[in-house]
């Protein structure tokens, strides 16, 4: 980790990691509840950069400058459809999202996916 920050009001924590570092939200979900607390996962957002991938219909984000390759699933976010849309003429381009993680269903082996929420890279 970077850095982070505990912004009380409204209450929330701000981590900023290393570049090349990753840890994925179910993994941070249960070390903030061994820690005592109660991890609110419909609020993980975070801010990524990659290339855009499609990949069978679908798209993903190649993330950059990572030290083990990792894809991460995109949907559309219901109130940013328009946002999603515009990422498939942008295939092979890096861009900076603004992502939500949407967790998987119990009783399945993925990771989860992440809903697009807007460009931050002014493009």
């Amino acid at each position: 980790m970077a850095n982070s920050n505990l912004i009380l009001n409204p209450p929330h924590m701000d981590v900023k990691l290393k570049p090349g570092r990753w840890v994925a939200p179910a993994a941070l979900a249960r070390t903030i509840k061994q820690a005592g607390y109660t991890p609110i996962m419909d609020g993980v957002v975070l801010v990524v950069t990659g290339v855009v991938t499609p990949r069978d219909g679908a798209l993903s984000l190649a993330l950059d400058e990572m030290r083990e390759p990792r894809l991460l699933p995109l949907v559309a976010a219901k109130d940013a459809k328009a946002v999603f849309a515009s990422l498939r003429g942008r295939a092979g381009e890096t861009v900076r999202l603004e992502l939500r993680w949407i967790a998987p269903m119990e009783d399945t082996a993925n990771a989860g996916e992440f809903a697009v929420l807007k460009r931050v890279d002014n493009k």
